[in-house]
């Protein structure tokens, strides 16, 4: 069996890059995100360089939605006792990312809407939270990004179906570990959910 962990990043970079695995994963953000997916593809191991002092690393995918939609979608396994803090330093990686890209001169004072922040923490097996700058002057991730916690074994558990390839994960699972799934979502550039196609 192979364990996937919260500070092992390079192990769920492997499994997304395993092409017999393609179906577990498109299954997977099926599911857990209510979207058609047509294909998904590993893109890289993103880590933080220079915001942040924490050590934050997570895997970055490129989801193809069909009628030309696309959608970046970042994982990471973690602590159930660490989704602000998670969640916080996912959102700093990709201000980090765009600030990179854009060479807008920005900095840390643009806020997000911190309350649920604060506020999010595991319902059942699945919870979720909406994250979007306030005030927003620069265009950076304008519709906002939609942020997933699952109980990985729960949640397969209780979505297995016939015809989808969620038991595959199992191969992967420590049935005794704790760990959380985190899932980030990137609506940008206009594309918000009433403009994706919805399973």
């Amino acid at each position: 069996m192979i364990k996937i962990s919260s500070d092992n990043s390079d192990m769920l970079k492997d499994i997304f890059r395993d092409k017999n695995a393609i179906p577990m994963i498109k299954d997977l953000v099926s599911e857990v995100l209510e979207l058609k997916v047509e294909n998904i593809e590993y893109e890289c191991l993103k880590k933080f360089e220079t915001i942040s002092e924490y050590e934050f690393s997570l895997v970055k995918t490129k989801c193809d939605l069909g009628m030309e939609d696309k959608v970046e979608i970042y994982f990471k396994i973690i602590k159930n006792d660490k989704i602000k803090e998670s969640l916080f330093c996912y959102w700093c990686l990709l201000y980090e990312e765009i600030l990179k890209e854009t060479n807008q001169d920005l900095n840390m004072s643009t806020i997000i809407n911190n309350v649920l922040i604060s506020e999010v923490g595991m319902e059942r097996y699945k919870n979720s939270v909406f994250l979007e700058i306030e005030d927003n002057k620069s265009g950076i991730l304008e519709n906002g990004t939609e942020v997933y916690f699952i109980d990985f074994i729960k949640y397969i558990n209780n979505h297995k179906r016939k015809g989808n390839s969620l038991e595959m994960w199992n191969k992967y699972l420590d049935k005794e570990n704790k760990d959380i799934l985190m899932m980030g979502v990137v609506l940008n550039e206009g594309m918000g959910r009433s403009n994706i196609h919805i399973v």
